[in-house]
C-alpha cells in the first residue's frame, strides 16, 4: 500500500496535532501543581528564603500560604524589609532593560536592522 503525497501530508499534520494535544495536556497536570499552594509546602523554607519571597513577590497568588507559614514558624520578617526593597528595585530594573531589549529585537525584525 503506497501513500500518496496529500495523505501522508494529513499524516503528518494529524500525528502533530496529536504530539500538540498531548503535550498541552501533560504540562496542565505538571504544570498544574506549580498553581496550586499550601502552607505546609512553605513550613520548610528558611527564614530568609520564605521573608524574601514574601516581600518581593506581592502579586503572587501564594501570599496568603506563605503569610500563614511565616505566622506558624514565628518568623520575623521585618528585619529583611530593606534587602526586599533593594531586590524589587533591582527586579523591576531587569524587566524594564529586557523589555527594552524585546522591543529592539522586535523593531529590528519588522525594519531589518542592521547595524
Amino acid at each position: 500500500m503506497k501513500l500518496t503525497e496529500l495523505e501522508m501530508k494529513k499524516f503528518f499534520f494529524n500525528l502533530f496535532i496529536l504530539f500538540l494535544t498531548t503535550s498541552f495536556l501533560i504540562s496542565c497536570g505538571v504544570a498544574g501543581r506549580r498553581f496550586t499552594s499550601t502552607p505546609e509546602l512553605y513550613m520548610e523554607y528558611s527564614e530568609y528564603k520564605l521573608c524574601m519571597e514574601y516581600l518581593t513577590r506581592i502579586e503572587s497568588i501564594h501570599q496568603e500560604n506563605r503569610y500563614i507559614a511565616i505566622q506558624r514558624n514565628g518568623y520575623d520578617c521585618s528585619k529583611f524589609k530593606e534587602q526586599a526593597k533593594a531586590k524589587r528595585a533591582a527586579d523591576e530594573e531587569y524587566y524594564k532593560r529586557l523589555e527594552e531589549l524585546i522591543d529592539a529585537l522586535a523593531d529590528c525584525s519588522v525594519y531589518n536592522c542592521t547595524d
